[in-house]
């Protein structure tokens, strides 16, 4: 009988304990400007265009949750499978959200690698965003992978907001906006 009871609160508590990554885990690559100047190490800083965070893991059914406070943003939400496999969308933030389900009612496989990496696509001018981490979905127990290896090489570019091809998804003539950098 107690080992029935035993396994039933095991259950219990994966169907409804999700996993928190903090923005200062080791395990996320982060690309660009950032600041992990926070005294508290709960969230890490930025708000130039193209700065990027990624996580790699597995054993999950649906992506992660990003917690962060936002304002107006763009962000290019991109999957990679450990089969080379790429998908892409894009994500809108607010100001009143500071979760954001990136799952979108898609089912992973849980015995695939999945990297996922989230792009500011939007100017310092939107804001100061704080990352405060992932949240992985109820019941699912990620293998957070660690990252192999970064890049040796690198590029940088000087220029303006031509050099970035802001405004390429604006339908002329149109209104300077998130939407349309």
């Amino acid at each position: 009988m107690h080992t029935l009871w035993a396994v039933a609160v095991l259950l219990l508590l994966h169907i409804v304990y999700s996993v928190d990554i903090n923005a200062f885990d080791s395990r996320i690559f982060y690309t660009g400007r950032v600041s992990k100047k926070d005294p508290t190490k709960t969230f890490v800083q930025f708000d130039w265009s193209g700065v990027s965070y990624s996580l790699s893991f597995t054993n999950v059914t649906r992506l992660p949750f990003i917690k962060q406070q936002d304002t107006v943003n763009l962000y290019a939400i991109n999957v990679e499978t450990d089969k080379g496999q790429v998908t892409s969308h894009v994500l809108e933030t607010n100001k009143q959200d500071q979760k954001y389900d990136l799952s979108y009612g898609v089912k992973l496989n849980p015995d695939t690698t999945y990297k996922l990496t989230v792009y500011k696509r939007t100017e310092a001018s939107f804001g100061i965003v704080k990352f405060y981490g992932f949240e992985f979905h109820d019941g699912d127990v990620p293998v957070i992978k660690v990252p192999t290896s970064k890049n040796a090489l690198k590029f940088q570019f000087f220029g303006d907001s031509f050099t970035c091809a802001y405004g390429n998804e604006g339908n002329p003539p149109c209104k300077f906006s998130a939407q349309t950098e």
